[in-house]
């Protein structure tokens, strides 16, 4: 493999409750999981951005920076689920025609 064949990635974690985000649990095993997809497939992690937050809130400002960041670097957003980064398929699509 080429250094031209390494594909860049921003991961994406989050949890839905501050309890989630103080005991950091969930946060760790996305964070494991995505490290883990990153080693497998040969890919570059260039950082990890995180919420704390309830996808119900409209604004979060770890996936903008994560989206933000594979935008620049010209790689790809990975998280441990889809889950993660949107709770539908409608919402997913909505978030792909944004990053363009």
């Amino acid at each position: 493999m080429t250094p031209a064949d390494v594909t860049t990635a921003i991961g994406y974690v989050r949890v839905s409750t501050r309890e989630q985000g103080d005991n950091g649990h969930g946060l760790d095993a996305q964070e494991k999981a995505i490290r883990d997809a990153a080693e497998r497939k040969g890919w570059r992690l260039l950082a990890i951005e995180r919420d704390v937050i309830s996808t119900r809130r409209k604004s979060r400002p770890g996936l903008e920076a994560a989206m933000a960041q594979a935008k620049d670097a010209g790689g790809v957003l990975l998280a441990a689920k889809a889950s993660r980064i949107a709770r539908s398929t409608v919402e997913l699509i909505g978030l792909h025609d944004q990053a363009g």
